[in-house]
């Protein structure tokens, strides 16, 4: 099988960052000044403030991971014979070995769509990354069996096309190992 390499794309990384960005302001607004943003939804301006600070530490931690994959990733993914070298978000778990998936399916999480890859192995999966990764493999692992989950988020394919690749590289060395 040929290596097929795929690129984030730049434009999709730029409404994330900016989307970020733009969250991160509204967390500032709401840590500083939560009396501002107070409602008759929201009164109670301490859990305005702790929900502006999640929201500055997260959105801008993410933010700032995406900038820095403008200058730092080459490829998102990479298919060969060896696998799936998934590297298109903080918590993607490097290579995945054909011998270890069982299946690839579509699922859809809140209007998201995602290539869910289940493996033999899933807790190596979950070992292999940083402990502030863990959680959130572990939380998809529940929620849908895998720690495992492609978006194209970031990716310069649709996700209809990205599917169709990963699939025919998965037909492909599933027929080998048989």
């Amino acid at each position: 099988m040929d290596t097929i390499k795929v690129k984030g794309s730049i434009k999709k990384k730029i409404l994330l960052v900016l989307g970020g960005l733009l969250f991160t302001m509204a967390g500032l607004v709401c840590a500083i000044s939560p009396e501002n943003v107070v409602s008759h939804m929201y009164r109670n301006t301490f859990f305005i403030r702790i929900v502006g600070i999640i929201g500055v530490l997260f959105f801008g931690f993410g933010s700032i991971k995406f900038i820095y994959s403008f200058f730092t990733k080459k490829y998102y993914i990479i298919i060969s014979d060896e696998g799936i070298f998934d590297n298109s978000n903080p918590s993607s778990v490097g290579l995945i070995k054909w011998d270890d998936i069982i299946s690839i399916q579509r699922i859809k999480i809140i209007s998201v769509k995602f290539l869910m890859i289940k493996v033999k192995n899933p807790q190596k999966y979950i070992n292999a990354k940083h402990k502030l990764y863990r959680k959130a493999q572990m939380n998809d692992f529940k929620l849908v069996g895998t720690p495992i989950l492609i978006s194209t988020n970031t990716l310069n394919y649709s996700f209809d096309k990205f599917e169709e690749i990963i699939l025919k590289a998965f037909s492909i060395e599933k027929s080998k190992r048989s």
